[in-house]
């Protein structure tokens, strides 16, 4: 499903809801954006959720078997190879990380801890880092590993949801035209010959369903899963 198969649902949705509505493609984008996030904070933790003596959501990637479903498509493992660690033990955090996972070293497997313990845990004589239990923390845009001289196995981190966005030319008789990534405006359009710059959704068909829902009710239409899904069949059974 395409951003214009998903720009032109809508519309129809909308238009059905409250006649002579519409979303243009440049508040198309903005919404896309707002949804993706927001679906993908749904899956990974939601601290709204949080209660007191309960801080935990109901729904969590890391203990939740549909979570870890839906995202696994945005876990990253990098070699040693793409892990470059400079003499004082630091890595520049990966632009489109959200979260770390783990990691290992040539000869054993690494922790995560906060910096406190991180510090702590370093000047320990008993405690101290070593090549096959080294540890790591993330300090502002860096990841810290002791011991420095570590040699990484693997790096593992959540990666963000790529940034949807719709490009578009307008055409000879003023039409908005949808650009597909890769394609080109021809000669003739506004602009002319220009690079597609559209990110499509980053997610399989079923996550795009309910990210259909999300911008509904961004744009205050309240129906559900399945009533998106049944206007869905009606169009394509009757073709209207």
């Amino acid at each position: 499903m395409t951003l214009n198969d998903v720009l032109d649902f809508i519309n129809f949705i909308i238009n059905k809801e409250q006649s002579g509505k519409f979303i243009s493609p440049w508040e198309f984008t903005l919404m896309l954006r707002n949804a993706s996030y927001k679906y993908f904070k749904r899956y990974f933790d939601v601290p709204e959720e949080y209660q007191v003596g309960q801080p935990l959501s109901r729904i969590q990637w890391e203990i939740t078997s549909v979570a870890k479903k839906k995202l696994r498509r945005f876990m990253v493992t990098l070699g040693a190879d793409d892990v470059t660690i400079d003499d004082d033990g630091f890595y520049e955090v990966p632009e489109d990380m959200f979260f770390y996972d783990y990691f290992s070293s040539s000869t054993g497997v690494g922790r995560f801890v906060k910096g406190y313990e991180f510090d702590s845990i370093e000047n320990n004589s008993v405690t101290f880092p070593t090549e096959k239990r080294p540890i790591a923390t993330v300090r502002g845009d860096s990841i810290q590993f002791s011991p420095a001289t570590i040699t990484i196995g693997t790096f593992s981190y959540l990666r963000y949801p790529d940034e949807p966005y719709y490009d578009y030319y307008v055409d000879e008789n003023d039409n908005l035209i949808y650009l597909a990534p890769d394609d080109t405006s021809p000669s003739t359009g506004t602009p002319p010959n220009h690079a597609s710059e559209s990110v499509e959704l980053d997610w399989d068909v079923e996550c795009i369903w309910d990210i259909i829902q999300y911008i509904l009710e961004d744009v205050g239409i309240g129906i559900n899963r399945a009533e998106v899904i049944q206007y869905a069949t009606n169009r394509k059974t009757t073709g209207t």
